[in-house]
């Protein structure tokens, strides 16, 4: 064996490596699928409810579940929005339909992300 590791030539001059090509993003997906977005987009009032809506929503894929807890520490760091902050955003996104709050009384253990109507 010799001591040149490119004693047959440089591996990437490969036809084969030439062939390939970068793997092109869908234009349907902006962080969520592009319908549920839509749908979101006209229910919420403010940036703070639309970023919780986005984070939720990446929350629920990441998790692999519909229903995911809140925490306030990553909300605090995140978007700068206080406990009660997080409460009022979370109650207005229930009121609007986009979530589903799990808890007793008061205090939220859960949210459920709602299905949207597909059009």
């Amino acid at each position: 064996m010799s001591k040149d590791i490119f004693a047959d030539g440089d591996p990437f001059a490969d036809p084969h490596w030439q062939k390939t090509t970068k793997p092109r993003r869908s234009s349907r997906h902006i962080g969520c699928p592009t319908p549920w977005f839509a749908w979101v987009l006209p229910r919420v009032k403010s940036r703070d409810q639309l970023a919780l809506a986005l984070y939720l929503y990446r929350r629920c894929c990441i998790c692999n579940s519909s229903t995911v807890t809140v925490p306030n520490s990553e909300i605090a760091e995140l978007f700068d929005l206080s406990r009660w902050g997080k409460c009022r955003v979370l109650r207005t996104l229930e009121r609007t339909g986009v979530l589903k709050r799990l808890g007793n009384g008061r205090r939220v253990v859960k949210v459920r992300l709602c299905a949207w109507p597909e059009p």
